[in-house]
Order: structure tokens, then sequence, then C-alpha cells
């Protein structure tokens, strides 16, 4: 009699059987952002036997998980059924190769897996930049009123990226397209928000408080349309044009009109009083 000895390899995905313990995991090829991870797994045994196991994933660059837990089943002839959940995939996720695994350490040392990805975003290498000048030769240190300052980004590529300009109690004064300017107009504490929301990248935000202290400067012309203080009609002609007058001095009208008046009133006198001299002489 001849006897043959051969190895014939079997090569399993998801299922596997050592001492006497077979398992099967099922679980979805990829997640995305928004998902969560989760999985499910059937764990058979031919014998009566406690078994120890802890299910996981692994991933690789690392996600943050949750402790994994073990857990202690009893199998005697019927398949043991159990659910892993895991985390969320945030907006924050990178790209990863992972594995669902369940890792037995009772009665022997044993693993079984199943490869999975994510979906995630790309990390981007980006800096927001709050300027003196339109081409942001150099970094703004301080704001003042009236005083334009200028809002940009610096990356690889363009992208659509917002700015924000907040009162102090969060209400919207401005949203900006990037790159544009603004100037703050009265005192006051003021925050500038960027925001990067681009499908396929990781989510970037930006908060910058500002506090504007002293007083309006109203010496030069805003050209609001209005004739305030400090602006004059020679300097300002489109707040104080001719139409609209001059507010700073229109209360000098009715004190000049009078003293015209009284003026007038006064030299008739002194007229009539003269000739009534010539005529009594």
């Amino acid at each position: 009699m001849t006897v043959f000895a051969g190895f014939l390899p079997v090569f399993f995905i998801h299922s596997a059987q050592a001492a006497n313990i077979a398992a099967d995991i099922k679980i979805k090829d990829s997640f995305q952002p928004g998902e969560k991870i989760t999985f499910t797994y059937e764990i058979n045994s031919a014998v009566a036997q406690t078994i120890a196991f802890t299910p996981q994933i692994a991933c690789n660059p690392e996600i943050p998980q949750p402790i994994p837990n073990l857990i202690e089943a009893e199998l005697s002839g019927k398949k043991y059924v159990g659910e892993y959940s895991g985390v969320e995939v945030s907006d924050s996720f990178q790209p990863a190769s992972c594995r669902a695994i369940l890792s037995v350490t009772r009665p022997s040392t044993e693993e079984f897996s199943r490869d999975f990805v994510i979906k995630g975003n790309s990390p981007i290498d980006m800096r927001f930049l709050i300027c003196e000048d339109s081409g942001c030769g150099k970094e703004l240190k301080d704001f003042s009123l009236d005083t334009p300052f200028y809002l940009n980004y610096s990356a690889q590529q363009k992208f659509p990226v917002q700015a924000m300009i907040l009162d102090a109690n969060g209400n919207a004064l401005a949203i900006l397209e990037l790159p544009d300017w603004y100037s703050f107009k009265e005192p006051g504490d003021y925050t500038i928000e960027f925001s990067f929301n681009q499908p396929g990248f990781q989510p970037k935000n930006y908060a910058k408080p500002v506090s504007i202290g002293g007083i309006k400067d109203t010496t030069a012309c805003n050209n609001d349309g209005k004739c305030d203080l400090g602006e004059t009609q020679l300097a300002c002609p489109r707040d104080c044009s001719g139409k609209s007058g001059s507010r700073e001095y229109i209360w000098i009208l009715p004190i000049v009109i009078g003293f015209c008046i009284l003026l007038g009133v006064v030299a008739f006198s002194l007229m009539r009083s003269g000739k009534n001299k010539t005529m009594a002489g």
C-alpha cells in the first residue's frame, strides 16, 4: 500500500478553525464619514468548552476606538453570535486599512480577522492669514478702527475658504470669500472665524478674537451719506453735500441771522438819532 502524504493550503478571508473552534466575521468592505464601524461574528465549537475572546478592530493609521471587552462564552455544540459596535467615522478620519478581529485567549490563543478600509478625508496643510496688505507680505498684529485688514489662506492648491466676522453676541456682520478685506467701524469685541470644509479633505477651523478699543475717529470721511461731527463739505463732499448741508455748522445759521437783524436795528436807530439832531439844530 502506498501512502501519499500531502498538504493542501486552504485560505479563508474571514473564517477559520482552530482548537475545535470555528469563527466567521461579517463586516462591510468599507466605511465612510457618518457611518459607524460595526461587525457581527459567529463562533462554533465541536466540543463543549469555555472560551474567552475579544472583538476589536486595528487600523493603520490608528483611529480612536473604545476599550476592547473580554467576553467569556460556554460553547456546547451551539454557535455563539455577537456584535461589535465601534466608533463613528468622522470628517477628521484619514483613509485607513483596517481589520476586524476576534482574538481568542482561551482555551488557546487564536486570532480570526477580516480586512476592511475606511474611506476617510485626507489631511491638508493650510494656514489662515490676517495681513496688513492684500499681498499678505506682513501679518497683522494690531487692529484699529476704520483700518482695512486682509484675510487670506496658504495652501498647495486653491480651495473655497470662508471667513465670518462676528460681534460680541455671535451675530454675523460679514461672510467673506477669501481672499477679501474688512475694517471695524465701531469699538467692541469681535471674532474672526475661518472655515474650510471640502469633500475629501479634513475640515479646518480657526477663530481669532479681536478687541477694538478707543473712540470712533470721525475726522476721516466714512462715506455713509451722513455729515458726521468732524466732516465738512470741503473735506467730505459725499457726506456733506450742499444738498444735505453740514450738521456741524447748521446751528450757527440762526445766530448769524439774529446778529444781522440786531445789527440792522442798531444801525437804523443810529441813523434816526442823527437825523433828529440835525433837524433840531
